[in-house]
């Protein structure tokens, strides 16, 4: 018996902010995550750890509010 399933893509245009000093999760990450989502757009925070929005909230806000702009 097969348990494993294939998962379903992401098909929503989806936002992907990651820092560039992630501990957690290393950036060589971020094309694999990207497999299942055709419609990403990927944005790097330089400067910003695993915790990018409280490392950055402003150029979090502000890619946020753009990429919801752009794709409303």
């Amino acid at each position: 018996m097969n348990l494993r399933k294939k998962a379903k893509q992401i098909v929503q245009p989806t936002l992907f902010i990651w820092g560039n000093k992630d501990l957690a999760l290393d950036a060589r990450m971020v094309p694999y995550c990207a497999k299942g989502v055709p419609r990403i757009t990927t944005q790097i925070v330089d400067g910003a750890s695993h915790w990018v929005a409280q490392d950055e909230p402003e150029q979090v806000h502000e890619l946020m509010k753009k990429f919801l702009e752009d794709n409303a």
